[in-house]
């Protein structure tokens, strides 16, 4: 599996490994659970090698999570974008769908800001697309 960086972070293989990388439960839980998973990417800040989240893609579902204290940072957007880069640019991929509870404003608009779509709003639930098509044309 292939990574790919930013200035500040870098997305590449989630590996059980990881979970000694955070103290975060979510992330060591998704670590256990996905590590070594393909199309599992750890979120990793490049000045200090600690991991703050992932973006997995199973079939066409993407789920993402940055831990609470690095979030409303610009994060989730550069995961989101170098994610979708190597998704649909690397591995094949032809659409990702996401869905989120509409409460959750900055799930929310670092999904559309990175290029979903909003498909539709249903019963409290955002759900986003991006197509392969429509990531080469942003």
């Amino acid at each position: 599996m292939t990574t790919a960086a930013t200035e500040r972070i870098l997305v590449g293989p989630l590996e059980q490994e990881d979970r000694a990388k955070t103290e975060d439960s979510v992330l060591r839980e998704a670590a256990t659970a996905m590590g070594g998973a393909p199309r599992c990417f750890a979120v990793t800040l490049r000045d200090t090698a600690a991991i703050i989240g992932y973006v997995t893609a199973c079939g066409e579902e993407l789920d993402f999570y940055i831990t609470p204290q690095e979030r409303d940072k610009g994060f989730a957007f550069e995961a989101l974008c170098l994610s979708f880069d190597l998704l649909f640019g690397c591995e094949g991929v032809k659409r990702l769908t996401a869905v989120c509870e509409e409460q959750n404003l900055y799930a929310i608009k670092a999904l559309c800001h990175a290029g979903m779509v909003k498909e539709k709003a249903e019963n409290g639930y955002f759900y986003g697309v991006l197509t392969a098509a429509d990531w080469e044309r942003l």
